[in-house]
């Protein structure tokens, strides 16, 4: 038996992070309303929400579902398997005498 990530988790993952990109251009729209444009200031500010937004949009449309497909489960007559990690991959092999409770959820 294997388990896959759903899909629903990264469609949540990647509407979050549109929402907030939304959330980064309003703000970057409102500093444009209460500073000028030629003001350090919103210089400074309007960079680290444009960066915030570009961290946000890799996180969320590139790298979670990436991540989300990579992360396995399976389980054999004697072992639990556990796969996860895009850049560091880890590999937990458990035996099923070791396990005391499963929970599904």
């Amino acid at each position: 038996m294997e388990y896959k990530t759903d899909k629903r988790i990264v469609t949540i993952h990647a509407i979050q992070g549109l929402v907030i990109i939304i959330a980064m251009i309003f703000l970057i729209l409102l500093l444009s309303l209460l500073f000028k444009e030629t003001n350090v200031l919103f210089r400074m500010l309007s960079g680290m929400v444009i960066f915030i937004s570009l961290l946000t949009s890799y996180e969320a449309l590139i790298y979670m579902p990436l991540a989300y497909k990579k992360n396995r489960i399976s389980i054999d007559k004697n072992f639990v398997v556990i796969q996860k990690g895009l850049f560091i991959k880890t590999l937990v092999k458990m035996p099923i005498s070791k396990l005391y409770t499963v929970k599904l959820v």
